[in-house]
């Protein structure tokens, strides 16, 4: 995904304990969700630095962060408007059970939470 700008510097941090596997349903949709914020960040934020955040909270939660320092963007303008990128990650958010909140301001840059429970539906058995 990087190919579209060498210029940009990912930073990730990641605190995973190794109890927190998702089963192969949340796995996927978690996956779709990340490459979506992934690709909008890259082909329409015009930012220079991504910062990626991994996190399970005391087995309660899987939190995946990713913050850009790009142009941001009018966050109820852009769902209304048919950007279909996001309205497929917020239905994969749902379609998983969990929460997606995407902050964004124009010249701010954008911040992407989705946040998965742990439970044991969205676990691997």
């Amino acid at each position: 995904m990087l190919e579209y700008n060498k210029d940009i510097q990912l930073h990730v941090e990641e605190q995973i304990d190794e109890q927190s596997i998702l089963g192969p349903g949340a796995a996927l949709n978690l996956f779709r969700i990340c490459q979506e914020a992934f690709n909008n960040c890259l082909k329409h934020g015009a930012c220079k630095n991504i910062k990626v955040t991994l996190q399970s909270i005391a087995h309660e939660d899987f939190v995946f962060i990713l913050e850009d320092d790009g142009m941001g963007f009018d966050t109820n303008n852009a769902i209304k408007t048919g950007h279909y990128g996001l309205q497929n990650m917020h239905a994969r958010a749902i379609e998983t059970g969990a929460s997606l909140t995407i902050e964004s301001k124009a010249g701010q840059g954008t911040k992407i939470i989705l946040r998965l429970p742990l439970s044991r539906k969205n676990q691997k058995e």
